[in-house]
């Protein structure tokens, strides 16, 4: 029953993402989101089936949807308002220290890794240059305290 639920959702949520990207409710667009939901859940649940292994971060989900949500409000303001000053006097971008907790050895420390850098350059005023063992280098158009947090720096 979890499985027929499972999968019931990443058709609805495949399926309703093609049909946004593809910017049309023509008929024709909602056939072809709901066969290629279809396929694609087939693919995802036969591929969970056959691997034996769930992909698990462990992850505050939850608080980092809500903190990045935020992050991305803010930061696209504060973006915003320098590329407005940037039309009358040129301005320019900082590599500022974040503090980064130590990676674990093995997968799930570079996994958690990973998900971490991509979280930290997903707000507009911000991406990950380079990983050091204690910290990220981040270059930010305007300047911005550090995240007080090392495990999930948002």
């Amino acid at each position: 029953m979890a499985m027929a639920i499972s999968g019931g959702w990443r058709w609805l949520m495949l399926a309703g993402l093609y049909v946004v990207l593809a910017g049309s409710l023509e008929t024709a667009e909602l056939v072809a989101g709901v066969l290629t939901g279809f396929v694609a859940v087939t693919l995802s649940l036969g591929l969970r089936r056959a691997g034996g292994r769930r992909f698990r971060l462990g992850a505050p989900w939850l608080r980092l949807v809500l903190r990045t949500g935020g992050a991305v409000l803010s930061d696209t303001t504060r973006v915003g308002a320098a590329l407005a000053r940037a039309l009358l006097a040129p301005c320019q971008g900082t590599v500022q220290r974040q503090a980064f907790a130590e990676r674990e050895p093995g997968a799930r420390g570079a996994g958690r890794s990973a998900f971490a850098i991509l979280l930290a350059s997903l707000a507009p005023n911000g991406y990950v240059i380079e990983e050091q063992p204690d910290h990220l280098l981040l270059h930010r158009l305007v300047s911005a305290r550090p995240s007080g947090e090392a495990d999930w720096p948002i």
